[in-house]
Protein backbone atom coordinates (compact mmCIF):
# COMPACT_ATOMS: atom_id res chain seq x y z
CA UNK A 1 0.00 0.00 0.00
CA UNK A 2 1.38 3.38 -0.99
CA UNK A 3 0.93 5.89 1.81
CA UNK A 4 0.67 9.58 1.04
CA UNK A 5 3.52 11.82 2.16
CA UNK A 6 3.13 13.27 5.66
CA UNK A 7 0.19 10.99 6.46
CA UNK A 8 0.09 8.67 9.46
CA UNK A 9 0.67 4.99 8.80
CA UNK A 10 -2.59 3.18 9.71
CA UNK A 11 -0.59 -0.03 10.23
CA UNK A 12 1.58 1.62 12.87
CA UNK A 13 -1.45 2.84 14.81
CA UNK A 14 -4.92 1.91 13.66
CA UNK A 15 -7.05 5.05 13.27
CA UNK A 16 -10.54 5.50 14.68
CA UNK A 17 -13.41 7.30 12.97
CA UNK A 18 -16.79 8.77 13.85
CA UNK A 19 -19.89 9.39 11.78
CA UNK A 20 -23.26 10.65 12.95
CA UNK A 21 -24.44 7.24 14.14
CA UNK A 22 -21.30 5.11 14.31
CA UNK A 23 -17.88 4.85 15.90
CA UNK A 24 -15.30 2.76 14.02
CA UNK A 25 -12.21 1.29 15.66
CA UNK A 26 -10.05 -1.77 15.04
CA UNK A 27 -11.81 -5.04 15.70
CA UNK A 28 -11.05 -6.71 19.03
CA UNK A 29 -11.46 -10.27 20.22
CA UNK A 30 -13.86 -8.99 22.87
CA UNK A 31 -16.24 -8.03 20.03
CA UNK A 32 -16.85 -11.69 19.19
CA UNK A 33 -20.10 -12.20 21.05
CA UNK A 34 -21.71 -8.98 19.83
CA UNK A 35 -20.65 -9.58 16.22
CA UNK A 36 -21.82 -13.18 16.31
CA UNK A 37 -25.29 -12.14 17.47
CA UNK A 38 -25.52 -8.98 15.39
CA UNK A 39 -24.44 -10.36 12.05
CA UNK A 40 -22.10 -13.29 11.52
CA UNK A 41 -24.26 -15.95 13.15
CA UNK A 42 -27.37 -15.20 11.08
CA UNK A 43 -27.52 -17.03 7.77
CA UNK A 44 -30.41 -14.84 6.54
CA UNK A 45 -28.03 -11.88 6.24
CA UNK A 46 -25.22 -13.83 4.59
CA UNK A 47 -25.90 -12.52 1.09
CA UNK A 48 -24.89 -9.00 2.05
CA UNK A 49 -21.50 -9.47 3.59
CA UNK A 50 -18.06 -9.22 2.02
CA UNK A 51 -16.91 -12.77 1.31
CA UNK A 52 -15.24 -11.67 -1.89
CA UNK A 53 -11.46 -12.09 -1.87
CA UNK A 54 -11.32 -12.72 1.87
CA UNK A 55 -8.95 -15.29 3.38
CA UNK A 56 -10.84 -15.35 6.68
CA UNK A 57 -12.83 -18.43 7.60
CA UNK A 58 -15.87 -17.36 5.58
CA UNK A 59 -17.08 -20.85 4.71
CA UNK A 60 -20.54 -20.35 6.16
CA UNK A 61 -22.18 -18.83 9.16
CA UNK A 62 -20.36 -19.08 12.47
CA UNK A 63 -22.04 -21.45 14.89
CA UNK A 64 -19.98 -20.80 18.01
CA UNK A 65 -18.26 -18.04 19.89
CA UNK A 66 -14.95 -19.84 19.48
CA UNK A 67 -15.32 -19.76 15.68
CA UNK A 68 -16.02 -16.03 15.80
CA UNK A 69 -13.00 -15.44 18.01
CA UNK A 70 -10.84 -17.45 15.63
CA UNK A 71 -12.00 -15.27 12.76
CA UNK A 72 -11.22 -12.07 14.66
CA UNK A 73 -7.75 -13.39 15.49
CA UNK A 74 -7.20 -14.00 11.77
CA UNK A 75 -8.24 -10.40 11.01
CA UNK A 76 -5.79 -9.09 13.60
CA UNK A 77 -2.99 -11.26 12.22
CA UNK A 78 -3.61 -9.93 8.71
CA UNK A 79 -3.42 -6.40 10.13
CA UNK A 80 -0.01 -7.20 11.66
CA UNK A 81 1.10 -8.39 8.23
CA UNK A 82 -0.20 -5.13 6.69
CA UNK A 83 -2.69 -6.87 4.39
CA UNK A 84 -5.91 -5.18 5.46
CA UNK A 85 -7.68 -3.42 8.31
CA UNK A 86 -10.94 -4.67 9.81
CA UNK A 87 -12.90 -2.09 11.81
CA UNK A 88 -15.74 -2.82 14.22
CA UNK A 89 -18.80 -0.63 13.58
CA UNK A 90 -20.33 0.47 16.88
CA UNK A 91 -23.77 2.05 17.18
CA UNK A 92 -23.19 5.20 19.24
CA UNK A 93 -26.68 5.11 20.76
CA UNK A 94 -26.49 1.53 22.06
CA UNK A 95 -22.67 1.27 22.28
CA UNK A 96 -22.97 -2.18 20.67
CA UNK A 97 -21.05 -3.66 17.75
CA UNK A 98 -23.39 -3.96 14.75
CA UNK A 99 -20.96 -5.08 12.05
CA UNK A 100 -17.52 -4.56 10.55
CA UNK A 101 -15.80 -2.72 7.70
CA UNK A 102 -12.66 -3.94 6.00
CA UNK A 103 -10.28 -1.84 3.89
CA UNK A 104 -8.52 -4.22 1.49
CA UNK A 105 -6.00 -2.89 -1.03
CA UNK A 106 -4.96 -4.26 -4.40
CA UNK A 107 -1.21 -4.02 -3.88
CA UNK A 108 -1.22 -6.81 -1.32
CA UNK A 109 -3.96 -8.76 -3.08
CA UNK A 110 -1.89 -8.94 -6.26
CA UNK A 111 1.13 -10.05 -4.26
CA UNK A 112 -0.62 -12.54 -2.05
CA UNK A 113 -3.74 -13.61 -3.92
CA UNK A 114 -2.56 -13.07 -7.53
CA UNK A 115 -5.64 -11.03 -8.41
CA UNK A 116 -5.76 -8.65 -11.36
CA UNK A 117 -7.28 -5.45 -10.13
CA UNK A 118 -7.87 -1.78 -10.84
CA UNK A 119 -4.57 0.05 -10.46
CA UNK A 120 -4.28 1.79 -7.10
CA UNK A 121 -7.71 0.54 -6.10
CA UNK A 122 -9.16 -0.95 -2.95
CA UNK A 123 -12.14 -3.02 -1.93
CA UNK A 124 -14.35 -1.91 0.92
CA UNK A 125 -16.26 -4.70 2.69
CA UNK A 126 -19.25 -3.48 4.68
CA UNK A 127 -20.88 -6.14 6.87
CA UNK A 128 -23.83 -4.78 8.85
CA UNK A 129 -26.65 -6.27 10.90
CA UNK A 130 -29.80 -6.31 8.78
CA UNK A 131 -31.55 -3.38 10.55
CA UNK A 132 -28.58 -1.22 9.51
CA UNK A 133 -28.55 -2.36 5.88
CA UNK A 134 -30.38 0.81 4.79
CA UNK A 135 -29.65 3.44 2.18
CA UNK A 136 -29.12 6.08 4.88
CA UNK A 137 -26.66 4.09 6.99
CA UNK A 138 -24.73 2.78 3.98
CA UNK A 139 -24.52 6.34 2.62
CA UNK A 140 -23.12 7.50 5.97
CA UNK A 141 -20.34 4.92 5.78
CA UNK A 142 -19.63 5.70 2.12
CA UNK A 143 -19.27 9.35 3.07
CA UNK A 144 -16.68 8.32 5.65
CA UNK A 145 -14.77 6.42 2.96
CA UNK A 146 -14.90 9.49 0.71
CA UNK A 147 -13.62 11.79 3.46
CA UNK A 148 -11.04 9.58 5.10
CA UNK A 149 -10.04 6.40 3.28
CA UNK A 150 -9.03 7.83 -0.10
CA UNK A 151 -6.94 10.49 1.66
CA UNK A 152 -5.40 8.27 4.32
CA UNK A 153 -4.47 5.33 2.11
CA UNK A 154 -3.70 7.17 -1.14
CA UNK A 155 -6.08 5.10 -3.28
CA UNK A 156 -7.50 6.19 -6.63
CA UNK A 157 -10.47 3.81 -6.86
CA UNK A 158 -12.87 2.17 -4.47
CA UNK A 159 -14.78 -1.03 -5.24
CA UNK A 160 -17.64 -2.45 -3.24
CA UNK A 161 -19.79 -5.51 -3.86
CA UNK A 162 -23.59 -5.35 -3.83
CA UNK A 163 -25.61 -8.38 -4.92
CA UNK A 164 -28.89 -7.63 -6.77
CA UNK A 165 -30.93 -8.43 -3.63
CA UNK A 166 -29.15 -5.62 -1.72
CA UNK A 167 -31.52 -2.90 -2.99
CA UNK A 168 -30.75 -0.39 -0.25
CA UNK A 169 -27.01 -0.77 -0.70
CA UNK A 170 -27.24 -0.37 -4.46
CA UNK A 171 -29.39 2.75 -4.07
CA UNK A 172 -26.76 4.28 -1.74
CA UNK A 173 -23.93 3.41 -4.12
CA UNK A 174 -25.63 4.88 -7.18
CA UNK A 175 -26.58 8.04 -5.27
CA UNK A 176 -22.93 8.45 -4.27
CA UNK A 177 -21.65 8.23 -7.84
CA UNK A 178 -20.70 4.55 -8.06
CA UNK A 179 -21.04 2.78 -11.37
CA UNK A 180 -21.36 -0.95 -12.13
CA UNK A 181 -17.92 -2.47 -12.64
CA UNK A 182 -17.45 -5.54 -14.83
CA UNK A 183 -14.64 -7.67 -13.45
CA UNK A 184 -14.59 -11.35 -14.29
CA UNK A 185 -16.69 -14.46 -13.80
CA UNK A 186 -16.79 -15.33 -10.13
CA UNK A 187 -16.19 -11.70 -9.12
CA UNK A 188 -19.49 -10.14 -10.00
CA UNK A 189 -21.86 -7.46 -8.71
CA UNK A 190 -19.20 -4.82 -8.07
CA UNK A 191 -19.58 -1.04 -8.15
CA UNK A 192 -16.66 1.36 -8.57
CA UNK A 193 -15.93 4.99 -7.77
CA UNK A 194 -12.92 7.13 -8.63
CA UNK A 195 -11.51 9.53 -6.10
CA UNK A 196 -12.67 13.03 -7.07
CA UNK A 197 -10.41 14.92 -4.65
Amino acid sequence: MTMLANKPDPYAKCPEFDTEHFHLRQVREEDAEALLHAFYGDLSEWMFYGTDMSRSIFAGRYATLDEMRKCIRSWLEEYKNRYYIRFTVIDKETNKAVGTIEVFDNIHSEKKWKIEFVLHGFVLHIDLALPYETKEYIAELLDLANREFFRLFGFSYLLIRAVPEAKERIAALLADGYEPFEWERGREHYYAKKDCV
